[in-house]
Order: C-alpha cells, then structure tokens, then sequence
C-alpha cells in the first residue's frame, strides 16, 4: 500500500465520482479506478458501492477513510518535526519544452515532500533538448529522439481548435485531409522552421493555406481565440483556450496523426547536487507508479 493510493482513495470519497476525482487529480480515470481497485485488493474488501458508473462509499469505505486521513495527517505532522537538513535544499532548473499536467502534478507533491528547493522553470521550445542542457537539469519534452537519459511521462495528441459556429465544429473526431481549405495559423520555430502540426499536413497530402506565423503557442491561442485563424493545437497545450467558450476543440484521428510521448530528460554527469538527485529519484518513482496503475 503506497501513500499515493491513500490520497487517491480520499479525493474519491469525497467527490464519490471516478471522472472528476480524476480530474482533479490531473490523471485518467482508468489510471484513477486502477489505482482503488489494488487498493481494494490490497485491504481484502470493497470500499465503495457501484451501480453502473455512480460510486458511493460503503460502511467499509467509510471507516477506512477515517484510517487514511489518520495516517495521512501524522504523516504532514512528522514532516513538520523532521529537522530541515533532512532534505536537500537548493535550486532545480527544468526547460518546458511542451506542458505536462502529469509532471505539474509531479512537482506540486515533491513540493509538499521537500519544500526547500526551489524550481526555476522556463519555456524552450525553440532548442532542441541538448541544447536545454545548457541551462537546465531536466527538459521535458515530446519525441523518442534526445540523446540523453529519459523517461515517458505523458502522451501528447493533436486536436484541431475551430470556431463553434463552424461547418466542422460538430464532428467528434477530424481527419488532417478535412482541414485542407482552412486558413492555419503555425508556430516557426527558430524564425524558420515550421511547427509539426505543418509537417503533418503535408504528410496527408496538402499543402496547409498559412495566414499567419508566429513565434509562440500564446500569440497562437491568441489568433485562434479571435478566429482569425483556425489552429491545430497539442492536448497539453489546451488549458490556455479553455477560457473561450466560443471555440471547439476536435481530436484528431491518430492513424493520420499519431501521438507522441513527452518525456522527462536528463544529463547523465558524474556530479549532480543533491536536490537534484533527490528529485530525480522521486520522479522515477512517482511515474513508476502512474505506470504500473495504468498496466
């Protein structure tokens, strides 16, 4: 029984409702039921009554989250007692590359295990990961191809972000080929270099009508947001249109686009500090055990 599953099971209570404790949480809900369900098997009962796809804890449930808001709260009480040089303290530098809300949700608990280091986090999508290096500890970023050590902690896909009142806006999913008469607005990397999102249009035969260019996902968001242009946008990157109620965001169908796993990357050097070694081995960890509750 793991800390992590305590926590998950306490959220679940509350709400008593898989999706949005998943949700809040910032993990998948089968990843989310996985995780109670071990924790069922673990303990030997069943903690909440199903019917269909409501939940609502049962007397078992209910005593045992009295048990874990115990331990979890002696827990919080023993870190506040435990001396400060008990944990490393200093500055972790980490190149966002792409938004992760699983690493996001990775650094809020190192946060709350070890509150004396502090993070210092930049946006670096236009270097590759090597160059991150320069600057920084960790890089998150998507792909297979960096030539250093790294671990999947995300998966990215691809959605295109139309105005609600357009022809395509209620389709579930889209195909790239549905897009080929739209206006785009693209992301050029380094000033030249076309985002992705262009290669792939090529890729399913069309050469993609380019409106606008810009240096950045913001004034992307921005043009799309004023449908200026429609826009084909990373899952990751959808929380900065999620205020705008006057667009629709589609999936689109990965046998045209396929998704890409985010990665978690790191400098194998014969001297790292301490707080930086320690993340590193929690990280591990804690997508270890996102891992083994999706298996």
């Amino acid at each position: 029984m793991e800390l992590q599953q305590l926590s998950y099971f306490i959220l679940t209570a509350e709400y008593e409702n898989i999706s949005q404790a998943a949700k809040a949480l910032y993990i998948s809900q089968p990843s989310l039921s996985a995780s109670i369900h071990r924790l069922e098997t673990e303990l030997g009962m069943k903690l909440f009554d199903r019917q269909g796809r409501k939940i609502s804890l049962n007397d078992n449930g209910r005593q045992f989250l009295e048990t874990a808001r115990t331990v979890l709260s002696l827990l919080e009480k023993s870190k506040l007692h435990a001396s400060v040089t008990d944990q490393p303290s200093g500055i972790i530098r980490i190149a966002m590359h792409v938004m992760s809300e699983q690493f996001l949700l990775c650094l809020e608990n190192y946060n709350r295990y070890n509150p004396h280091v502090q993070f210092q986090i930049s946006e670096a999508a236009q270097n590759s990961p090597q160059q991150s290096f320069a600057t920084a500890d960790f890089v998150v970023f998507s792909g297979e191809d960096a030539d250093c050590p790294h671990i999947p902690i995300d998966t990215q896909f691809l959605c295109a972000i139309v105005p609600c009142t357009h022809p395509l806006a209620n389709q579930n999913t889209l195909h790239l080929i549905d897009l080929k008469e739209e206006d785009f607005v693209f992301i050029a990397l380094n000033g030249t270099t076309l985002e992705r999102a262009y290669r792939l249009c090529l890729a399913s035969g069309f050469t993609p009508r380019v409106r606008y260019l810009v240096n950045g996902i913001y004034m992307k968001t921005c043009l799309i947001s004023s449908q200026a242009a429609i826009g084909i946008v990373p899952s990751t990157d959808l929380r900065l249109l999620t205020h705008n109620t006057t667009l629709k965001s589609i999936p689109l169908e990965q046998t045209s686009v396929p998704s890409l796993k985010i990665q978690l990357g790191w400098e194998d050097k014969e001297y790292i500090s301490e707080a930086v070694s320690d993340f590193r081995k929690y990280a591990l960890h804690f997508f270890q055990n996102i891992s083994e509750a999706e298996d």
